[in-house]
């Protein structure tokens, strides 16, 4: 649990991010809603939710793992 606070975001979480914002506002955009616009943000956040969870690997659910697509950033140690 001791990880620095870093502004360093996933690919996944930022995009995330840009089109729940878009998607946000052009419900909104008219200033009224009904149901079925909520019932659209609710069931896109639910797959969002599942998507996080397989794509981070918490659950075993998913075939792609994210190990296999991006390599983490190791610092180099020189052989002692």
């Amino acid at each position: 649990m001791e990880k620095p606070l870093t502004l360093l975001f996933d690919p996944f979480e930022t995009i995330v991010l840009f089109l729940s914002v878009l998607i946000v506002d052009s419900c909104i955009d008219d200033g009224r809603s009904n149901w079925l616009e909520g019932m659209i943000l609710m069931s896109l956040y639910v797959l969002l939710c599942i998507l996080n969870i397989c794509l981070c690997g918490y659950i075993g659910c998913c075939v792609l793992e994210v190990s296999s697509l991006v390599s983490p950033i190791r610092p180099t140690t020189s052989p002692a």
